[in-house]
């Protein structure tokens, strides 16, 4: 194995491998965000390289935290690249020992990574997954911490009508009252027009980043990670969503919508939504995450169909 950066670090030893050798070598998946083909891909649309950072202690891997990386001038910048939503730190030890036991060593192996990217990047941004909440680590080693929001439907126990809010039921009974067509697929001219659409009543400009999106989709989809959802009215697509599957631990995740004004206008929008979840649930997974709920014009509609509100964290550095 080829070890492309080497520290010691504490009483650790962190090396960057390249993600390939890395999969090879530990058939390691456990949660969509770390899962091989999903990182390529977003490696490949977004022009960045991808290693896992490896953490051993007394020669045993105890964590691994896979890592986009961008060199500018001279400089090393560590990012979270489009759709690639949450960094994942992956603890590899018994979770049968007592609690607390593993809570501190969690935190021993995040001081030691925070200690690690200090050294190595110029420029951190970083989303953690929301599993971790403790922030210290990296706050101890002066790199700054702020919370965002997300949203999370319990699958299990949710996607009831009569928990969502009257705006959502309205909504839901309007679509009721006319014809449409449910599909599975988009093509490119109708995504581009209604992701563009999207982002521009949210004050984006997204012109440069449509066929990353669209090219996301596809690899995606050849790989039975994402489910698409699309409705027309009078042959004409007004609503399309994508959802990335996470079948290690039965967790999906919105990855973005295109809409018109149309499907707001027909309550296409709280029906297509209502059908996700219910799906979704009926395919027996547990929990769907909205991925995000730091826009306020968006955050509202989120919140009318319940679920519970979630902290997760961005790690920044900028010199």
């Amino acid at each position: 194995m080829k070890f492309l950066n080497k520290l010691l670090i504490d009483d650790f030893v962190l090396n960057e491998i390249s993600f390939k050798e890395f999969f090879q070598e530990n058939q390691r998946y456990s949660n969509i965000w770390v899962n091989p083909t999903l990182l390529k891909t977003i490696a490949d649309l977004s022009k960045t390289e991808v290693y896992i950072l490896t953490i051993e202690q007394n020669s045993s891997l105890v964590a691994y935290f896979p890592l986009f990386y961008k060199r500018h001038l001279v400089f090393n910048i560590c990012i979270n690249p489009y759709l690639y939503f949450y960094g994942k730190i992956c603890f590899t030890f018994d979770p049968k020992k007592r609690i607390q036991d593993n809570k501190y060593r969690e935190l021993l192996i995040t001081e030691a990574i925070a200690k690690y990217l200090g050294k190595k990047y110029y420029k951190i941004s970083i989303n953690l997954e929301y599993s971790h909440s403790d922030m210290r680590g990296f706050t101890w080693n002066h790199l700054r911490v702020t919370p965002y929001y997300t949203l999370f439907i319990d699958l299990l126990n949710g996607c009831n009508e009569e928990d969502y809010s009257l705006s959502r039921r309205n909504g839901i009974k309007k679509a009721h009252k006319i014809q449409f067509t449910i599909k599975s697929d988009i093509l490119y001219p109708d995504f581009k027009r209604l992701l563009l659409a999207t982002f521009e009543r949210k004050s984006y400009n997204i012109n440069d980043k449509i066929d990353y999106f669209y090219n996301f989709m596809k690899q995606m989809e050849d790989e039975n990670l994402v489910e698409i959802f699309a409705c027309s009215i009078e042959n004409k697509v007004e609503f399309f969503q994508v959802s990335l599957k996470d079948d290690y631990e039965k967790k999906v995740y919105s990855m973005y919508t295109g809409t018109s004004q149309i499907a707001y206008k027909f309550g296409l929008n709280s029906f297509m939504y209502d059908k996700i979840l219910k799906q979704f649930q009926l395919n027996n997974y547990s929990q769907y995450d909205f991925c995000g709920m730091n826009i306020p014009s968006v955050s509202k509609f989120k919140a009318d169909f319940g679920g519970d509100l979630q902290v997760y964290y961005k790690i920044h550095k900028n010199l």
